[in-house]
């Protein structure tokens, strides 16, 4: 049984400049998806901007990021993050809440 944790950073449409920061820092693989890419505008403006993305480095290193839709509500100094956890097993994830 191993459970680990990712940060996951809000943005309203900085995360990729964001991951490719952090990428320049930490190095690693960069990988985006953009809304577009998955096949969910919902809002033209926003085809290009990140739906999904992370950094993942070899250090160890890992954080996600995607653009919070301006359909959505969105405010920086409550809701600017997540914590992705993750199990082996759905049933191992659950058992925590």
């Amino acid at each position: 049984m191993s459970v680990t944790t990712t940060t996951h950073l809000n943005f309203r449409g900085d995360a990729r400049a964001a991951l490719e920061f952090y990428q320049s820092v930490f190095g690693g693989h960069l990988a985006v998806v953009t809304y577009s890419d998955a096949g969910n505008v919902q809002e033209e403006s926003e085809a290009d901007q990140v739906m999904w993305g992370q950094v993942l480095a070899e250090n160890g290193f890992h954080v996600m990021a995607y653009d919070v839709p301006s359909r959505m509500g969105y405010d920086q100094g409550e809701n600017s993050f997540f914590v992705s956890v993750r199990g082996e097993t759905a049933e191992e994830v659950t058992g925590y809440w």
